[in-house]
């Protein structure tokens, strides 16, 4: 699971504010909201990750039909991920 934010301080003070109000725990506390270029970042690393998986799958899909077919479509979310981080 990916973090966005590290202000462990920032989001400590929220939480002990918050809970002495006598208030529930908000979870948009426990992360802060991410930015575009950290968006932008996973994105791409995304991308890179499911190429290389599908990359693989289609290697040993040789052996496997079903593999086969699963890397292509791996392959393919792979470059809508990339199309979205070059519009980011």
């Amino acid at each position: 699971m990916r973090t966005w934010g590290n202000d462990n301080a920032k989001r400590s003070a929220k939480l002990k504010s918050n809970a002495e109000a006598g208030g529930q725990v908000d979870p948009l506390v426990m992360c802060d909201a991410p930015t575009k270029d950290q968006v932008a970042t996973a994105l791409n690393q995304l991308s890179e990750d499911m190429l290389s998986v599908g990359v693989a799958m289609e290697y040993l899909g040789g052996f496997n039909e079903g593999w086969k077919e699963k890397s292509a479509e791996l392959i393919g979310a792979s470059r809508i991920a990339k199309v979205w981080f070059d519009e980011i």
